[in-house]
Formats: C-alpha cells, structure tokens, sequence
C-alpha cells in the first residue's frame, strides 16, 4: 500500500464490494445480514486506517502517497501517458507493436502497443475469464478486480507473469470446478 496506485485501487475495491451489499429494500425494509457486513467491513477498514496512522509505517505512506509533488514522478508518468496516447492516435489506432512503449499505467499501455483491437481483446477476454467463475469462487473474482485496477492505476505490464497466472489459474478454477473429467478433456 506504500504507492498512490495501491491506495486508490484498495479503496475503489472497498467501495464497489460494499455497493454488492445494499442494506435497504423499498420502501422500508433493512437487510439486517447486509447490514452487519457492511458494519464489519467499515469496522475493519476503521481499523487499518487506524492502524496505519498511529504505525510507524505512516511517515513512509505520507512520504509516498502525499510528498510527491515535491519529485518529478508525477509530471514524468503524465509524459509518458500522454506520450502513449499520442502514439495511438499517430498509429491511427493499430499500436507500435508490444515492448515499443512503457507509460506508466495499463490502459495507455495497451492503446500503445497493441491498439484498439488488442485492447479491446485484452479486456473481453479478462472480463469473460472473471464472469464465468462460480459464485462460490467469488474471492477470486474480487482479487481479479483488486489487481486490475491496481494495473490500471499504476502498472502498465500486460505481460507480467501474474496478470497470467491469475488467469490461469481462473481457467483451471473454472475446468475443476465442474465434473472431474473435465480437465482431461481439454
């Protein structure tokens, strides 16, 4: 949690999976077991936000997160992004071809390298893999959102071993969660 990208990822993570739980029915009615989720949810974040200001470990994430406009890391990722976006438009939309360009986050990343078809592949094909997963398979759906917008935010490396790996083993969740033979069919 030590970098802006972090941060903003676990918070939008927080916020989408405590709008999954709504609490109110129209017109009057309270989920009492939504309720107390989300009451536990807000207690634990209350938490580690507490923590994290009275650790030791918050001069680090002030100096991190809130004491970067006194570096040039900012305007330098802004550069390269808007270097990338610059270079899908010259492209027309077809890209430089992959490890042309490194901006400093996913989206300009995929534009860039592999244009509008790889990006739009990249993400039907993350999206289908994260929807088919079983609802008792949720927790990886939520780690699969966790990262991708982690990526999104501050990772430009499509081509990372994890990205892959994660999606791997989404394939193999969803080929052993069904009948045994399954697998050896593929």
């Amino acid at each position: 949690v030590r970098s802006s990208g972090a941060m903003a990822a676990l918070t939008l993570a927080l916020f989408l999976l405590l709008m999954t739980q709504p609490m109110f029915r129209f017109p009057y009615y309270v989920k009492v077991a939504n309720a107390r989720r989300v009451g536990l949810l807000v207690a634990i974040a209350v938490v580690l936000v507490t923590t994290a200001i009275l650790s030791p470990l918050r001069d680090s994430l002030i100096d991190m997160t809130l004491n970067k406009h006194e570096t040039d890391s900012f305007v330098s990722r802004l550069a390269a992004d808007a270097y990338s976006l610059d270079l899908f438009v010259l492209t027309r939309g077809i890209g430089v071809g992959m490890g042309s360009n490194r901006p400093s986050s996913l989206i300009p990343s995929l534009l860039s390298t592999v244009g509008a078809a790889g990006f739009v592949a990249f993400l039907m094909t993350f999206y289908q893999l994260m929807s088919n997963l079983r609802p008792s398979h949720s927790w990886l759906r939520w780690a699969g959102l966790g990262y991708f917008l982690s990526l999104v935010t501050s990772g430009p490396d499509y081509d990372a071993p994890w990205v892959w790996v994660l999606l791997a083993y989404v394939v193999y969740i969803g080929c052993t969660s069904g009948s045994p033979n399954k697998l050896r069919r593929l």
